[in-house]
């Protein structure tokens, strides 16, 4: 047999030849280059909204995008130690995401009801609780309310109200996360992303290492 030499010409990404070629460099990142806990950022934002709506012990599990089901959720507890009578949450999440205006009505409704209560609305927030389903959005919330202190059981509308406040919230978080992983899977973040780490391309786009 004879031997044979082949050479085949190296890009980076501003370098390859055709809008092709780099829409495949694109493809291939996305593919391979999103294994990381991306969403970080927003569940550490969304966890500091919720602890200032009173919410503390936060769990929160998303599935997405696209796909029937997808959804994002929260477990935790509300109120008690962490929400001290006459706390306005409202007031401080103004300064913190003056421009949400959902998240602010969510807090403002929350302290609405713990004006109500003069300050002893605690909670429970559960997931599936009879694990009927394998989904994890916001309408598979359940909460239980208490009014801590007070001679009376808490009554079903109030739970209610603060189950669908919770599930707002749910829904507001998995629009970040879908916002989020727009921004970091579009076109220019991606492209951005392989230029910096200098990945290299044959002239179809493909990788040339993995």
């Amino acid at each position: 047999m004879t031997m044979r030499t082949i050479e085949k010409t190296i890009y980076k990404y501003d370098e390859l030849p055709t809008e092709a070629a780099k829409a495949k460099a694109r493809d291939w990142y996305r593919e391979t280059g999103m294994n990381y806990d991306w969403w970080d950022a927003v569940y550490e934002d969304a966890k500091t909204i919720l602890a200032t709506m009173g919410f503390h012990d936060v769990d929160i599990s998303f599935s997405g995008f696209g796909c029937q089901g997808d959804g994002a959720s929260f477990t935790g507890r509300y109120g008690g130690r962490v929400f001290p009578l006459g706390a306005a949450s409202a007031s401080e999440l103004r300064r913190y995401c003056p421009q949400e205006a959902e998240v602010l009505a969510v807090a403002e409704a929350l302290d609405a009801m713990q004006s109500r209560y003069d300050g002893r609305l605690t909670a429970r927030i559960e997931r599936d609780r009879y694990g009927y389903t394998r989904y994890c959005h916001g309408g598979t919330m359940e909460a239980s309310l208490y009014d801590d202190g007070g001679d009376e059981e808490v009554p079903q509308a109030d739970e209610l109200e603060f189950r669908e406040l919770a599930r707002k919230m749910a829904r507001w978080i998995y629009r970040s996360l879908e916002k989020g992983w727009e921004h970091l899977t579009g076109d220019e973040c991606v492209a951005s992303v392989i230029q910096d780490n200098e990945y290299e391309f044959y002239a179809d786009g493909s990788p040339s290492r993995d």
